[in-house]
């Protein structure tokens, strides 16, 4: 079975990391911009992206990884101006090779910056029908995606390009009748019964991910393969683990 990766920093893998991944099954991948790290300065993002386009995308697909890449500006950043970028930000987003926009979201729902930056992420995901991954802060979830979900809104940015990232089940539960996607991350906090509460049915099948959200203080580059395994083991079908960690991020991402 092949394994779709839709949200890794595959930049913090080693190339033995990246070589596991795809002798473990993860034959795509999408990467995201580094959110980590504060980028005071327009010109520290913009080789970063460059270095994802030019370098990063290379060496994972040496090992056999077919790579897409995410770019975005994250409230993390901290950058004074962020969307002094934003012009070349667009310029990347016209590659049919970057498939998405992230990392972006909010951390303060109160924080004019954040919320006008993220809007205009939402507007670029319309323009360009990319989907916009939004993380979330760590308190205040639902208040969160409440102002998210308005923003998108006010952007005009179809509801099935909102990928909700880093959710947990409990708070999906409570958007579950909204046409967004919900993206469950196995790392740094892999969301307890994994396998009841994801997959059981009580969320929609056909707007689940779940990625590894590997990155620098990842320890363990198969979380992915090892969740297809302990799932299989527990005796899940393969139409069902397919679907999610294949067919849907294939689907989200347009790629054939």
């Amino acid at each position: 079975m092949q394994i779709f990766d839709p949200h890794i920093h595959f930049q913090s893998a080693s190339l033995y990391d990246l070589e596991l991944m795809s002798l473990s099954g993860v034959k795509f991948m999408v990467g995201f911009s580094q959110p980590a790290y504060r980028f005071f300065h327009p010109e520290t993002y913009l080789d970063h992206y460059e270095r994802l386009l030019r370098f990063e995308k290379a060496r994972a697909e040496s090992v056999g990884i077919r790579t897409y890449l995410a770019m975005g500006i994250s409230p993390k950043a901290k950058m004074r101006d962020p969307l002094i970028i934003l012009e070349s930000l667009e310029n990347y987003l016209k590659l049919d090779v970057v498939v998405a926009i992230g990392e972006c979201g909010i951390e303060d729902i109160y924080d004019v910056v954040e919320l006008e930056t993220l809007k205009v992420m939402f507007e670029l995901g319309r323009r360009y029908k990319k989907p916009v991954f939004v993380d979330l802060p760590e308190e205040g979830k639902r208040n969160a995606i409440k102002k998210v979900l308005k923003l998108a809104e006010e952007a005009d940015i179809p509801a099935n390009l909102v990928v909700l990232n880093g959710i947990d089940v409990w708070t999906a539960l409570d958007f579950q009748d909204l046409p967004v996607w919900f993206c469950f991350n196995l790392h740094p906090n892999p969301p307890k019964n994994l396998t009841e509460n994801i997959l059981k049915g009580d969320l929609p099948l056909d707007r689940i991910l779940i990625s590894s959200n590997f990155d620098p203080y990842a320890k363990d580059p198969l979380l992915l393969p090892k969740a297809v395994l302990d799932l299989k083991l527990l005796g899940y079908e393969d139409i069902i683990l397919e679907k999610v960690f294949y067919e849907n991020p294939k689907r989200l991402f347009g790629l054939s």
